[in-house]
């Protein structure tokens, strides 16, 4: 883990550089989890059924598969791709965000967490309603340390 600013004049955040494993590019903004074929605590994927809980962050570069990059572990991030989840509904600050199978965005999500489902990410700004189907990049909070 690196801490690149821990001073009063710019924000708090923290990210390690892992290894893309997907088989298939990430790009800025992707939310990874560690990897479970291979355990070794650097290889990162795509979020599957079994792995939600295991949320290691946001991309910050976009690595080729095999490539190493830097993931956001911690802090204010303003380029999260994000999806509303269910229905066509404004999001308000503050809500909650979680991993979902099979997507590089983090979900909105307004239930209680149950098994597997870590809400390591909180959205800053209020989002007016937005189709299920289409992602858009907003502020959040990460804390997946």
């Amino acid at each position: 883990m690196q801490f690149p600013s821990l001073n009063r004049d710019r924000k708090e955040w923290a990210f390690g550089v892992f290894k893309n494993v997907r088989g298939a590019a990430f790009a800025a903004g992707d939310s990874v989890v560690l990897d479970v074929a291979s355990p070794d605590g650097n290889r990162v994927t795509l979020a599957a059924a079994a792995t939600l809980g295991l949320f290691v962050g946001v991309s910050l570069d976009a690595p080729e598969d095999t490539g190493y990059f830097r993931v956001q572990t911690y802090g204010y991030h303003s380029a999260t791709k994000i999806i509303n989840g269910t229905t066509n509904v404004t999001m308000p600050a503050g809500s909650s965000l979680k991993t979902a199978a099979s997507v590089v965005h983090l979900v909105a999500d307004i239930t209680a967490p149950t098994g597997g489902v870590v809400h390591a990410a909180y959205l800053l700004e209020t989002v007016a309603g937005t189709t299920v189907t289409t992602a858009v990049t907003k502020k959040v909070f990460i804390r997946a340390l």
